[in-house]
């Protein structure tokens, strides 16, 4: 198996297989927490975006996962023009 950080560098250089393993691998659990954070279908699919384009620019999934200042500013992105639900 390829570890994640071959596959970002590899995302770097423009290998969009390798973005899209990424993807596959982790969309079920970037998806869950966004959506358990925030109780809404679009939103979370929303802020599970904003966090693969993160990957995309070359920050390791892992990394975003294990630090909620990355998953808050993709909430406050998404909630840009409406206040979070609470």
């Amino acid at each position: 198996m390829t570890s994640d950080a071959e596959l970002v560098e590899r995302t770097r250089e423009g290998d969009m297989s390798a973005f899209e393993e990424i993807v596959r691998r982790y969309q079920a659990q970037v998806y869950g927490l966004a959506w358990h954070l925030t109780g809404s279908f679009t939103d979370a699919q929303d802020i599970a975006q904003e966090v693969f384009i993160a990957a995309a620019a070359g920050m390791p999934v892992t990394a975003i996962l294990a630090n909620p200042t990355a998953i808050d500013e993709a909430i406050a992105r998404a909630y840009a023009d409406e206040p979070p639900p609470g």
